[in-house]
């Protein structure tokens, strides 16, 4: 009775310290395994979804209803913990009088700032393949590191800044690698341009054939016969897309996280703080879908699941929970965890993707790819080899 009493008493040590303990070692394990899996999932499943080099529903209805999912979860949890854990009555929990109108609104910010930071996803996608697009996230290390030292004064050192420089760089390099567009969207503009320099240049069918290419992609360079369309209508377009989902992403998750901390919010429920931001999340989408007339009409017409797929059916689960997942990694780590989550995450991406997506790598890539990593670990070693260096020193780093 002693060792069963004992043995009883070292498995609710092991499940209340290591299981439930935001902080425990496996806890932090299973938290980034979930988040790469689902990373890598949505990425994949958003490029499947794709047909004939676009999407046959709306992507702005995959936000609403992973957004409203999300919604649902968290709403219904924490109305049953009232209810059953805490005594309280319909009333009381649903009383508009004790709404925080102030502290409410500011979930607003990290709402808006991720309900574009998911639709900008959905458009990048055609254009890039899985795995380019997800090494050229890593923008995201430079947009994050500028915004701490921003917002949060954090200074970095001239090994890290220079190693930014070198990411930048190579994320600029491999944004010129043609292999990164869609296959569907490459064989067709090469099916386009395939007649001779000759018959574009001196005929009426092919310049207008060139007409309707830059019309429809931009203004590419024909100086060289339409050889370059691929890679000059690309370019900017892919490239901005990616900066500005960064940008919008590191500030999304900076305010995210602080909101989710200050003022004694490691006290107050995720659940409570999640309902408010996906409220806000879902009210986004919502108007985007109405006030766009095109939008508009599509949804009343044809309805709100119109061109879906199985894969699209699936993606709406996968956001929902990559959501949550995100707002534990927030709530109960940090941003950095988040970035260095994301470093795995390439791993994983670019291997399913020349498994399971039919990409082939060029030479360009398996020489950037290498130095896009090398520069993120140069990036966290300079970090920690500075702090380092200043405790044994006794000085402080300014």
């Amino acid at each position: 009775m002693a060792v069963c009493s004992k043995l009883r008493r070292l498995c609710a040590r092991f499940f209340r310290n290591v299981l439930w303990n935001p902080a425990s070692l496996l806890h932090t394990f299973l938290l980034g395994s979930i988040y790469v899996s689902l990373a890598c999932s949505r990425t994949v499943l958003i490029k499947l979804s794709i047909r004939d080099g676009g999407y046959e529903y709306l992507p702005v209805t995959v936000n609403f209803f992973a957004e409203l999912f999300k919604l649902s979860i968290c709403c219904s949890l924490y109305v049953h913990l009232l209810l059953c854990k805490e005594g309280k009555s319909a009333s009381e929990i649903f009383s508009v009088s004790e709404i925080k109108w102030h502290q409410l609104f500011k979930w607003a910010v990290p709402g808006l700032l991720y309900f574009c930071d998911n639709l900008i996803g959905f458009y990048i996608l055609l254009h890039l393949s899985a795995a380019v697009y997800i090494l050229m996230q890593n923008f995201v290390i430079i947009s994050t590191a500028v915004l701490f030292r921003i917002i949060l004064r954090r200074k970095l050192n001239r090994v890290q800044w220079a190693s930014l420089l070198i990411l930048f760089l190579s994320i600029v390099s491999l944004s010129n690698d043609q292999n990164e567009l869609h296959p569907e969207h490459r064989e067709r503009i090469q099916r386009a341009i395939i007649p001779t320099e000759g018959y574009f240049l001196g005929s009426e069918d092919g310049r207008n054939v060139l007409g309707r290419l830059k019309e429809a992609m931009g203004s590419p360079n024909i100086s060289d016969g339409g050889r370059n369309i691929v890679g000059t209508v690309r370019i900017g377009e892919a490239h901005i897309l990616v900066m500005v989902q960064c940008v919008l992403s590191s500030a999304a998750n900076i305010y995210n996280e602080k909101i989710f901390k200050e003022s004694g919010g490691m006290e107050d429920s995720i659940l409570l703080q999640n309902t408010k931001l996906y409220m806000f999340g879902v009210f986004f989408n919502t108007a985007t879908l109405f006030l766009r007339p095109e939008f508009r009409s599509t949804a009343l017409n044809c309805g709100l699941f119109y061109g879906y797929n199985r894969h699209t059916k699936l993606l709406i689960i996968v956001m929902a929970f990559f959501g949550l997942t995100v707002a534990f990694i927030l709530k109960f780590r940090d941003n950095m965890f988040h970035v260095m989550a994301n470093q795995l995450t390439n791993v994983v991406m670019i291997t399913s993707s020349v498994l399971f997506l039919d990409f082939h790598p060029t030479l360009r890539f398996f020489l950037t790819a290498p130095v896009v990593l090398l520069a993120i670990y140069i990036f966290n070693a300079g970090g920690k080899n500075e702090v380092t260096y200043f405790k044994e020193k006794g000085d402080t780093l300014v």
